[in-house]
């Protein structure tokens, strides 16, 4: 890992980009009449700014460990999901379906992914489900290889 990872400007840094994810307010809420866009508008931006929050914790800190933070994130994705019913936003669903580890949580994931495909033919959702696949393969393989040694 680069030795910046760990230097109190990069702290900083990672700071004040997590603050200015969490406060990101949809701005086209003021000229929305209608209560169902409405909450389209806010579901999509919190499957956005959650989104961006699970990547911004694993990736900019290299962690690939057990966060209840983490789990409490993820969780909160899943009730946006739940809200929009049918969506075809290709990476918050990415960044959720990395996070799923159990088959409740996997099989969430393909719902929605199947919800989306039928209103929807972007090829990037049938792409997905078989990445999502191979990915829970292979860690359930680790997993495996990990508690037997």
């Amino acid at each position: 890992m680069n030795s910046l990872h760990h230097s109190d400007e990069y702290e900083s840094f990672l700071r004040c980009l997590e603050s200015r994810t969490i406060n990101i307010v949809p701005s086209v809420l003021g000229g929305i009449s209608d209560p169902v866009s409405s909450l389209t508008t806010v579901a999509t931006t919190e499957l956005f700014k959650l989104a961006g929050l699970l990547y911004l914790k694993r990736a900019s800190r290299n962690f690939s460990g057990i966060s209840p933070h983490i789990d409490k994130l993820v969780q909160r994705a899943y009730l946006f999901f739940d809200d929009l019913g049918t969506c075809n936003l290709t990476f918050p669903l990415l960044i959720v379906g990395c996070e799923a580890r159990t088959d409740a949580q996997r099989m969430r994931i393909l719902e929605y992914i199947e919800r989306a495909t039928t209103s929807s033919s972007l090829k990037s959702l049938h792409a997905l489900r078989n990445i999502f696949q191979q990915m829970w393969v292979q860690n359930d393989l680790l997993w495996i290889m990990s508690s037997t040694t």
